[in-house]
This record gives C-alpha cells, structure tokens and sequence, in this order.
C-alpha cells in the first residue's frame, strides 16, 4: 500500500479538520485561469485590488462590496474585472462588485491560482513521480496551532510543494498577507 498524504501528517502528530473538496472550474473559469497566469505580470496589482475586495466582502460575510472611486477608475481593475464577469464570477453594477457565490468569492480571492497550481501538479503527476495530492488540508498541531495547506502533494514518499519538493508547506496567493 502506497503512503497517502493523510498517514503521513499524521505521522508526524497532525490532525487534518473535514473540509469539502473545492469544486473544479468549469471551461469559462479554466479560459480564466489562462489569461490570468500568461499575465499575471501585468495584472498583480489590479489582482491584489480585486483580492483585498474579496477578502472585505469575505470578513463582512457579503457577497457584495463597494468599490472607491480610485478602484472604479482604475483602468487595470476594470480589464480585469471584466475577465472575472465574462467567466461568471462576478458581476459589476456601478461601484458595486457581486461575487456570484462564495465559492466565486473564494476563487477571486487567490483561489484561481490554488487550481492552477493544483492542475499543473496533476499534469506533473508522472513526471514527478507524485502519488498523491490534495488541495486546503486544514492541520491541527499537538499544540493547538490550525494551518491550512492550500497546495499539498507527496513525490517518492515525501511531502513537497510545488517547486520544493521533500516539504509540506503552503502556496501563498498574490496578495494574500
């Protein structure tokens, strides 16, 4: 029997929380995906604008927010809200930004770059030699102390992130403090 992900935290004295499996994109949030990672260059700060709103809706357990004249006239935030309201994520009515759900909240909020990391894991599966993966893993220490693992995947009997492989550790989002 292979290691799995779970057996091995849990070796090391962890207790994984119950969270539902994130649900995967469909084809206009995949379209999403591609334009955000082949520009995520040009697109940080107007990410990390769309961000900090997600995450004020989030804090005031609303769907919808209210955006400052500055962010209403950025041009960048515009173009990109524009790709999030073509894929469904969102709608815009005037300085007013509606998330569609709480899970498209949750996806603007830094979770389009949790599934692309998780698909490119997928996709590097064999390579890799990866034998198991997962996505938000919610971890309790001896002490107390929760983490969540938003990327997690285990190569060769080891736990690694993407791009270090033999630790478990957490793939931050653009924006996220």
């Amino acid at each position: 029997t292979a290691l799995r992900l779970r057996h091995y935290l849990r070796a090391y004295g962890y207790q994984l929380e119950k969270t539902p499996p994130a649900p995967l994109p469909d084809s206009r949030s995949l379209a999403l995906l591609k334009t955000l990672v082949t520009q995520v260059g040009s697109l940080h700060k107007a990410l990390g604008q769309l961000n900090g709103l997600a995450q004020a809706a989030e804090k005031e357990k609303r769907l919808d927010i209210s955006m400052s004249d500055k962010q209403k006239n950025s041009h960048d935030l515009e173009s990109l809200l524009r790709n999030f309201e073509d894929a469904g994520v969102i709608h815009v009515n005037g300085n007013t930004l509606h998330f569609t759900s709480e899970t498209n909240r949750s996806f603007a909020k830094g979770g389009w770059l949790e599934h692309y990391v998780f698909r490119t894991v997928g996709r590097l599966s064999d390579v890799l030699a990866i034998r198991d993966k997962d996505t938000n893993l919610k971890l309790v220490d001896n002490a107390g102390v929760k983490n969540e693992l938003d990327v997690v995947f285990m190569a060769r009997n080891r736990g690694g992130r993407a791009g270090s492989a033999g630790h478990v550790c957490e793939l931050s989002a653009i924006g996220r403090g």
